[in-house]
């Protein structure tokens, strides 16, 4: 990689991350008040709609937005034919639900969910232009206005909806928060994005760019249909409370796993995008992401898993006790999450999604059988659960086989890059498990595993020198460098920046290499 890709990687994460960082805090006051305003019944109501409109998203998209970045060859004239091919399908999609909504209310037995499931629809048809302003401001690695955007979606949402469950709106308020941010977000995207669609379509450029986005298209909707399917039996087979409980305990990990993910994600997508031609740049990309990424990822998740009953006590109330175990074991869900994203990012940034749709046809063959002998052979809800880690373990190896192929970065190297942060971060969570044992007041038991938590992994990783705190140092050193630079001369900081970060990278690289 040459000082700008290095540069502009940099500034990506740095952005990404605070995008990420800003839209994670603003949710999590939002969710804590609105647990505490509506009922577990109305988290299972809209985590019914969802099965629905997220999957119409994905089928809208059909993966076109990916395809947009993911082409070297991309025209101002592509923009306007992905957005039309969009729109199109979007406006099929929102028309089938808005009819066959009272059909599907009556299914679930809760006639009030036709409106509201009509009303979220309309994210589809927002969605066909957000999606091609994003990729846009993607394939140019301009994550600063994409944090502009979603910053300002999330607060003015978040706020609308708490102020409806205060008036005491109930479902409608979460209505209003979901397609508040798509409405809101439209705005500043089109004006960052300096685009608008024109009256254009062209057939053949349509064609090769939806060969790449169809296979895109069927992975991305087979891991949308699964996610769908496991929400809708848990509420058809089980009920609305214990969907709404299942929904609450995946929120936490999720939005904590999705904060690291969503930040390096894109910034790996279009990385690996631009320098796919490399492959000893691309295996030195994903080694340094993803030993940062579980750096972060496994001592927040074994933290949450040890302090998991606080939590829920603290911050959402007695009512959400029994969401403690599904807390938990979504926690070791996303716990994997670094290295099925690093493996997938890297694939499609290789241009690759014939196999990204393969890996996804068998990972979702085993996962459905899981899940359904979960629920009607077993007929327990929290087997149903487990069998979502299940599935992830079995994820990690199948997941990491063509990166092994297409980059030489097999899963015993990846395991084994990963290994110190999952020792460390074990080690540091068993160290304040006994002060549960304290009985001691909510606030002041997560205190001190906090502390401790902290304190013995930060420890043990300046012990034995574990290479994710050096990256994360060194990125963080180079980030904070690039942003006082940025004041004096924008030119300046980014050679420099690029110059820091590629030396350190390279020269420990290889030192590995020769240990």
């Amino acid at each position: 990689m040459d000082n700008r890709m290095n540069a502009k990687v940099a500034s990506s994460v740095f952005w990404k991350f605070l995008e990420r960082g800003v839209f994670a805090t603003v949710q999590f006051v939002v969710q804590i008040l609105l647990a505490r305003l509506l009922a577990p019944n109305d988290f299972g109501a809209l985590a019914i709609i969802l099965a629905f409109t997220n999957v119409g998203i994905v089928v809208s998209q059909s993966g076109l937005n990916i395809a947009l970045v993911q082409d070297p060859d991309v025209t101002e004239r592509d923009y306007s034919t992905v957005f039309w091919m969009c729109l199109t399908v979007s406006v099929g999609l929102f028309l089938a639900i808005f009819f066959s909504a009272p059909a599907i209310a009556a299914g679930f037995g809760n006639p009030g969910l036709s409106w509201p499931l009509r009303i979220m629809s309309f994210i589809l048809l927002v969605n066909s232009f957000t999606s091609i302003a994003m990729a846009r401001l993607m394939r140019h690695m301009n994550f600063k206005m994409i944090f502009v955007a979603s910053a300002a979606a999330v607060i003015i949402s978040g706020t609308a909806g708490v102020l409806c469950a205060i008036g005491g709106l109930g479902l409608w308020a979460l209505v209003v928060q979901q397609v508040g941010y798509y409405a809101v977000m439209t705005i500043p995207l089109a004006i960052s994005a300096n685009w608008h669609p024109h009256i254009e379509f062209e057939p053949h450029r349509a064609k090769a760019l939806f060969s790449f986005g169809s296979r895109l298209l069927a992975a991305n909707l087979l891991d949308a249909a699964y996610q769908s399917l496991a929400d809708l039996l848990i509420g058809k087979r089980f009920d609305p409370y214990n969907l709404g409980l299942v929904s609450q305990g995946k929120r936490w990990p999720q939005a904590v796993g999705y904060l690291l993910d969503g930040s390096i994600q894109p910034v790996t997508l279009s990385a690996v995008s631009r320098i796919q031609n490399d492959t000893s740049a691309v295996k030195s990309l994903l080694r340094t992401m993803l030993s940062a990424y579980t750096y972060l990822m496994f001592p927040l998740m074994a933290f949450f898993i040890v302090c998991a009953e606080p939590i829920v006590l603290l911050l959402l109330g007695e009512q959400w006790l029994p969401c403690v175990p599904f807390f938990r074991l979504f926690c070791v869900v996303y716990a994997m999450l670094p290295i099925n994203t690093t493996n997938i990012q890297a694939i499609s940034g290789l241009g690759r999604s014939d196999l990204l749709l393969k890996l996804e046809v068998v990972k979702k063959t085993y996962s459905v059988v899981l899940l359904l002998l979960s629920v009607f052979v077993i007929g327990d809800i929290y087997v149903v659960v487990g069998s979502y880690v299940i599935a992830g373990v079995i994820s990690l190896f199948v997941t990491a086989m063509p990166t092994a192929r297409l980059c030489g970065y097999p899963i015993s190297e990846q395991l084994r890059d990963i290994a110190p942060a999952f020792a460390a971060s074990c080690a540091s969570a068993a160290l304040a498990l006994p002060v549960s044992l304290l009985q001691l007041s909510p606030a002041i038991e997560l205190a001190c595993q906090l502390t401790l938590t902290s304190c013995a992994y930060i420890g043990i990783s300046c012990l034995f020198k574990m290479a994710g705190l050096r990256y994360a140092r060194q990125a963080l050193t180079t980030l904070l460098s690039r942003r006082g630079e940025d004041n004096q001369s924008a030119d300046s900081s980014n050679q420099q920046a690029a110059k820091t970060e590629i030396t350190h990278v390279t020269s420990h690289r290889t030192e590995e290499n020769e240990e």
